[in-house]
């Protein structure tokens, strides 16, 4: 995820995506990446992770309770920052929220809220968490994103057969 923010950050920062072309392209497809690796992959390993852990304790709780406001925050950023860009892309104006001050702010939550995953919530999950319970959240997440996959491949078949 790190990764494509970077990216994303730099089509921003040359400016070249505020009108249409390849630049402009580059980003919504970027974004819809960025998008869709997060709700195939990154947000089903959170679900599992805070189901095992809320209610174990109260800071965790809290830690638990504040990351899933930011991934609301994210979310409606991420999608104000796609609907301004889709409107460039059909010769429009993107309206009064600039769509890279959005992604912006997006990316700086998400490298926030990453960092926090990879310290106060890891540290957690070490503390509250026993081995068993490590591979019970392992297979759920497992679980989840196979069938995530069957239905993207299941959804790809039947655009081919149409």
């Amino acid at each position: 995820m790190r990764g494509l923010l970077d990216e994303i950050d730099a089509v921003v920062a040359s400016g070249e995506w505020r009108r249409r072309g390849g630049a402009l392209d580059l980003l919504v497809r970027l974004v819809q990446r960025l998008r869709s690796f997060d709700n195939a992959t990154h947000r089903p390993k959170g679900i599992a992770l805070f189901a095992a852990l809320r209610g174990r304790e109260a800071d965790t709780d809290a830690l638990i309770g504040r990351l899933e406001v930011d991934c609301e925050q994210r979310d409606q950023l991420l999608a104000g920052a796609q609907a301004g860009l889709k409107a460039i892309q059909r010769g429009e104006s993107p309206g009064v929220d600039d769509p890279g001050t959005l992604l912006a702010r997006h990316a700086a939550l998400l490298r926030r809220d990453l960092d926090l995953e990879d310290t106060a919530l890891h540290a957690e999950s070490a503390k509250l968490l026993s081995p068993e319970q490590w591979s019970t959240i392992v297979s759920s997440i497992s679980t989840v994103m196979s069938g995530a996959s069957s239905r993207k491949r299941g959804s790809t078949r039947h655009r081919q057969a149409k």
